[in-house]
């Protein structure tokens, strides 16, 4: 399994993932994954479903291609979903230009890309299932991502909120030490409109 990393304008970074045809399936087994507070889109080239899986429950199958809200508890996901696989994960405050709305609504929550996309995330799994290398799988998520939101993104780049650029350049210079009630105090903005 190869992995290759993009990096856009600030906005995504994105992750492919490909086997070649002489690799065997990937086996199946649950693994738990730590939020990093960041917001992903996951879509499936190898089947046409991803796989849910609640604690303590069955699997569940869920649409191919979903958005993946950013995430304060972790997530159980099934390994077998790996197999073929391409991804973005959004940079801070990029959601919305993806979604035409706020990011609070999707943390927690995954959602089918073909609710937010309609017939374009069709169009756009087609696609990326029909290029014939990963590098062609990325320049393809990429393209159609720059196509379809070039508009939302201020040609290149993303309109943030003021106090939001602060924060987010505040929670970069200082990981460790910067916490969302100190941001709330510099900003005068609620903690709850920051977390």
């Amino acid at each position: 399994m190869a992995c290759f990393i993009l990096s856009t304008d600030r906005i995504l970074h994105s992750a492919a993932s490909s086997r070649s045809s002489g690799t065997r399936e990937a086996r199946s087994r649950r693994e738990r994954i730590l939020p990093t507070g960041r917001s992903q889109l996951v879509i499936s080239l190898s089947r046409d479903f991803l796989l849910d899986c609640p604690e303590g429950l069955p699997d569940q199958r869920t649409a191919p291609a979903l958005l993946v809200g950013q995430r304060s508890v972790y997530e159980i996901v099934d390994t077998s979903d790996l197999a073929d696989l391409i991804g973005v994960v959004f940079a801070p405050a990029a959601l919305p230009i993806f979604t035409a709305d706020r990011a609070d609504l999707f943390s927690n929550r995954s959602v089918a890309l073909d609710q937010l996309w309609g017939r374009q995330a069709h169009l756009l799994r087609d696609a990326l299932r029909e290029a014939s290398c990963p590098q062609q799988k990325l320049r393809t998520l990429e393209n159609f991502l720059l196509i379809n939101f070039r508009q939302r993104m201020g040609h290149g780049r993303f309109s943030v909120l003021p106090a939001v650029e602060f924060a987010l350049r505040r929670f970069g210079q200082a990981p460790a030490a910067a916490t969302v009630s100190g941001m709330a105090k510099e900003t005068g903005w609620s903690e709850r409109r920051f977390s």
